[in-house]
């Protein structure tokens, strides 16, 4: 009878050993393809911030040309002898500029922030 009890027992470790095994390769599996998935999106996470940088990079050449407009019409103001009409287009379109400038400001403070 003991014999009996001990050989179930056996079966019963046994089956109990398989099934942790076949849980153990299973979970293997599972985390062989998170592990696939997350180079996967690495790399997607990797291209959109080399995108992320290069918009930085355009953005703040975008302001320096911006910056260097808007003191080539400081000086022609300052320095030109320039017709009423012609001084009140310089300020507008300085005026525009400074708005767009003001745009492209928050817009890259935006993306340097994230």
């Amino acid at each position: 009878m003991e014999l009996a009890r001990r050989d179930e027992m056996i079966i019963q470790l046994r089956a109990a050993i398989k099934d942790n095994r076949d849980g153990i390769l299973g979970k293997m599996e599972q985390l062989r393809d998170i592990q696939k998935n997350n180079r996967f999106l690495g790399s997607i996470y990797e291209d959109y911030h080399r995108y992320r940088d290069y918009i930085i990079q355009e953005k703040e050449r975008e302001k320096r040309q911006m910056e260097r407009l808007i003191h080539y019409l400081e000086k022609i103001l300052l320095e030109s002898n320039l017709t009423d009409a012609m001084t009140r287009r310089a300020i507008m379109e300085q005026n525009r500029i400074l708005g767009q400038l003001d745009k492209v400001k928050s817009e890259l403070d935006k993306l340097v922030s994230r």
